[in-house]
Parts: C-alpha cells; structure tokens; sequence
C-alpha cells in the first residue's frame, strides 16, 4: 500500500465543470519496479450492469489502462501497479465511464483528468 503522506498528490477535474472530483496518488519511489497509483473519485454516478470506471495513464497520444473499479454511494477506488508503465510529469490521469470492463482503450465519455501527473 502506499503511505499517502509519502505519495505526489494528483487532482481529478471533472469534464462538465472545474471542481475536483477525485485525486490520484503516486508513490514517491525510485524503483520504478514497486511503483503503485491510486485513485479515489467521489460525487460520481453509481455503475449500473456491467459499467466501470477505468483509469487510464494518457502519455505521448497513447492510453494505457491502469485499473477499473465499479461505484457505490457515488464513490469508488482502485489500486494499480505502474511498474510496466514509465511515466513522467508530462503524462496525465484520466477516467472513463465504460460500457464494460477490461478494455484495451477508452470506448466511453471522459469523466474526469488531471493537467499533469
């Protein structure tokens, strides 16, 4: 788990206004091998069927997916291991509500995203 005192602190905008509706916390590690990112959102619609919420790292035009997590009580929470991705300050955080889980690449409408990591 990550010390969230410890971790770089990541604000989430939400697409429809410019509140934050959720952070994501980076680990402050060198190794790059035991890097973990979470991300917790809140005031967010309750998934429904199959619907998730999946984060997404967004870096040089590409996505990569970095966890899905369903909400309940307009909340939810997902942990990742970032050891198979490199980012840099560059990159962002995004979050998508997707028709179904396990996706390769975003299909449904951008929630929230952060400026930078």
């Amino acid at each position: 788990m990550i010390n969230t005192g410890d971790a770089k602190v990541i604000n989430l905008k939400s697409m429809d206004n410019d509140k934050t509706q959720g952070q994501a916390y980076l680990s402050n590690t060198n190794n790059k091998t035991d890097r973990k990112l979470i991300v917790e959102a809140k005031d967010i619609e309750t998934t429904k069927g199959n619907q998730v919420y999946q984060v997404w790292v967004l870096k040089d035009n590409k996505t990569y997916p970095a966890g899905a997590f369903s909400s309940e009580n307009n909340k939810g929470m997902v942990v990742f291991d970032l050891s198979n991705i490199d980012i840099d300050k560059n990159d962002k955080i995004a979050l998508t509500l997707e028709p179904s889980p396990n996706n390769t690449e975003p299909k449904g409408k951008m929630v929230m995203a952060s400026s930078e990591i």
